[in-house]
């Protein structure tokens, strides 16, 4: 149970990393950016990079996406084809099984790496075409996770236009952003509240065979906090995924600082875990995301001032040579 803890607290720590430098942010400081960095397979599972995707052709960032998407719904296919089968020669209910419990947990610790790549859809990088000969266009953008695909042409007139190939992958991330970030947690809500009595009434932190199939989720929480695992599940989300489609590093820094405080103070409060232990732990971890969100901000103003004062003095050396 507290492996578990440990595991989701280093997978965030790594993930906003992966966000601040997506956006161009030299990440954490040495030596413990190295350390993440040869940790980042462990805690990042990337079902797309197990797969080896790119090993059956060229591929670019549309089949990544696909690949990112689909195998998760795949795995619920495949799983849903074994239950049925197990209901009609073996009997019992649906969701029974080991089955639907390995898939569950599947997906609370897959989703937020599938989301990532989903939400790195939709952020573009502006470049200025420097062409005279050209009016028709000032700025073209370029999709920041694979610089290969165009997204936009901004005219001088004021009118942007969408490349067809960025506009099929932007409309298929905006479907899979309802399924999968906002859908899988709404759903695991729903499975939980509808045996929230059973759930409440345990005696066990697994409770009995009628809620067995959805105990990995909540075993580490208290009776009364059940959906927490789903509140958990969308502050990984954010803090992994959701700061990729962010416009500036700036914005990205604010959503993880406030979100992340505010998660470390909600569970100190509240203390929804099954034990003592678990919420002190809770907070420990809490308070590494907190620390590690800052120390992001602290490198990335410690390099901007390095590279502003070396070129100051670039600058001061070059007139005094004339």
């Amino acid at each position: 149970n507290h492996g578990t803890m440990m595991f989701v607290t280093y997978q965030i720590i790594v993930s906003m990393a992966s966000g601040f430098e997506f956006r161009g942010s030299y990440g954490y400081p040495s030596p413990f950016k190295e350390v993440m960095n040869s940790l980042s397979g462990i805690f990042t599972i990337d079902v797309v990079g197990v797969l080896h995707v790119d090993c059956l052709g060229r591929t670019n960032f549309q089949h990544k996406l696909l690949a990112s998407t689909l195998v998760p719904i795949g795995v619920f296919l495949l799983d849903a084809g074994y239950q049925l089968g197990r209901m009609a020669f073996v009997g019992g209910a649906f969701l029974d099984g080991k089955a639907f419990r390995w898939f569950i947990m599947f997906l609370y610790f897959t989703i937020p790496t599938s989301c990532m790549v989903v939400f790195s859809s939709f952020s573009c990088i502006d470049f200025d075409t420097d062409n005279d000969l050209d009016t028709t266009r000032d700025v073209v953008s370029y999709l920041r996770a694979d610089l290969s695909i165009q997204c936009e042409d901004h005219s001088r007139a004021g009118i942007d236009k969408m490349l067809p190939e960025y506009r099929s992958i932007f409309v298929y991330a905006s479907l899979m952003v309802v399924i999968i970030p906002i859908g899988v947690p709404a759903i695991l809500f729903t499975l939980l509240w509808w045996k929230r009595n059973e759930i409440e009434g345990r005696q066990t932190r697994r409770g009995g065979p009628e809620v067995k199939y959805l105990s990995f989720l909540f075993r580490l929480y208290g009776r009364e906090h059940w959906y927490y695992s789903t509140i958990d599940l969308y502050r990984r989300i954010v803090l992994s995924s959701v700061v990729l489609s962010l416009p500036t590093l700036e914005t990205v820094f604010l959503l993880a600082f406030t979100v992340s405080v505010y998660c470390v103070l909600m569970y100190r409060e509240v203390g929804p875990y099954w034990d003592a232990s678990s919420d002190v732990l809770s907070y420990v971890c809490g308070w590494q995301v907190v620390i590690s969100a800052v120390a992001l901000l602290l490198t990335e103003c410690l390099m901007r001032g390095a590279d502003q004062g070396g070129a100051s003095t670039s600058g001061s050396s070059t007139e005094e040579d004339t």
